[in-house]
């Protein structure tokens, strides 16, 4: 999966990590394929809990550490209602 093969279809934004330096650094340049593939899945309106779920279990079948990975799904729960389409 690459970030590029999905970004064409759809607007992403990618990971909107906050430009908070200590965030930035720490969660900044992460997970872009599977940020964009949860962009796609909130784009069509796929239910925004299992989007969630797949952007977790995507990041940690790329690699991404589980706790990283964890904290980022947990941002999405608290704050995807934000993007999600109306």
């Amino acid at each position: 999966l690459s970030a590029s093969s999905l970004s064409h279809l759809f607007v992403t934004d990618y990971a909107s990590v906050p430009r908070l330096p200590l965030v930035f650094s720490i969660f900044g340049n992460t997970a872009h394929a599977e940020a964009a593939l949860h962009d796609y899945l909130y784009s069509i309106k796929w239910d925004r809990e299992d989007a969630d779920k797949m952007f977790y279990e995507a990041m940690l079948s790329q690699g991404v550490p589980k706790w990283k990975a964890y904290v980022m799904y947990l941002a999405v729960r608290t704050f995807g209602w934000l993007s999600y389409p109306k």
